[in-house]
């Protein structure tokens, strides 16, 4: 293949990407569509639009553990602690056995070096989710 056409196709694809996410983006048409923007700025580094888009899925569908658990992960990321808790915490009170959230918390707590809060949801993490040997 000619060097540069291959170029030309990778920016055609790019450019086709971004039309589909930026019409995605003015008219979503469900939760995943939603869920879907968020991942893709989450990939691309776009932490706050991540967030937005997330935000908006709430207001979808607000007892959905799963979208608290991901902004709190993306606090998490973002070094924010206490905005990472909060909500991690709000996917917790949805579902209370939501071990991947407790063991975020842990690992927050562990590096606050607040053992004891960290080692308690570490041990809520591993009784939730007793296949996984990381908590």
């Amino acid at each position: 293949m000619n060097p540069k056409r291959g170029v030309l196709m990778k920016l055609f694809i790019s450019c086709m990407f971004f039309f589909i996410l930026s019409i995605n983006c003015i008219y979503p048409e469900s939760l995943e569509d939603y869920i879907s923007i968020a991942e893709e700025y989450h990939d691309r580094g776009d932490f706050e639009r991540a967030i937005v888009y997330l935000e908006r899925s709430i207001e979808i569908d607000p007892e959905n553990a799963r979208l608290y658990y991901l902004i709190g992960y993306i606090y998490y990321q973002l070094d924010d602690s206490n905005n990472a808790i909060r909500y991690l915490s709000q996917a917790i009170e949805r579902n209370s056995t939501y071990a991947q959230a407790y063991a975020v918390i842990g690992i927050i707590y562990f590096n606050q070096e607040n053992y004891i809060m960290a080692f308690d949801n570490f041990l809520q993490a591993s009784n939730y989710d007793r296949e996984n040997d990381e908590y």
